[in-house]
C-alpha cells in the first residue's frame, strides 16, 4: 500500500455495529470499533427543544405585564435576557446553526 493515499470512508452507525460482530463472530478483537461507537454515543447532542431550554435556564427570565421584547418590541408577558420567547428561541438556534458551520437561509430570517 506504498504510495496509495488513504481517503476517510463514511460508515453508518449501524453499518460499525455490523462490521464489529463480523470482527467478533470471527474471533476478532473490535474493541476499538466498540470504543468509537460508545465515544459517539457519549457526543450524542440534545434536541433544538432541549438546547433552548438550557440557554433558556441560564438566562435571566422576568414575568410581568407590560413587558417589550427588545428585538421585535412586541409587548409579552415573559422576557428572556429582555426578548420574547420567539426572539430568544430564533436566536438560540442561529447560535446552534453557527456553531455547526449552516448558515441562515432567507426564509429562517424571520419565524415569528
Amino acid at each position: 500500500m506504498s504510495g496509495e493515499s488513504r481517503r476517510p470512508v463514511r460508515v453508518s452507525k449501524e453499518e460499525l455495529k455490523t462490521i464489529a460482530e463480523n470482527i467478533e463472530s470471527n474471533d476478532g478483537d473490535a474493541s476499538e470499533l466498540r470504543a468509537l461507537l460508545a465515544e459517539d454515543d457519549d457526543k450524542t447532542e440534545p434536541s433544538d427543544e432541549e438546547y433552548i431550554e438550557s440557554l433558556k435556564a441560564q438566562s435571566p427570565q422576568y414575568s410581568g405585564v407590560g413587558l417589550k421584547c427588545q428585538i421585535c418590541e412586541k409587548e409579552c408577558n415573559e422576557t428572556i435576557s429582555g426578548v420574547c420567547f420567539a426572539c430568544f428561541r430564533e436566536w438560540a438556534l442561529s447560535t446552534r446553526r453557527n456553531q455547526h458551520g449552516n448558515q441562515y437561509s432567507s426564509h429562517d430570517r424571520h419565524l415569528h
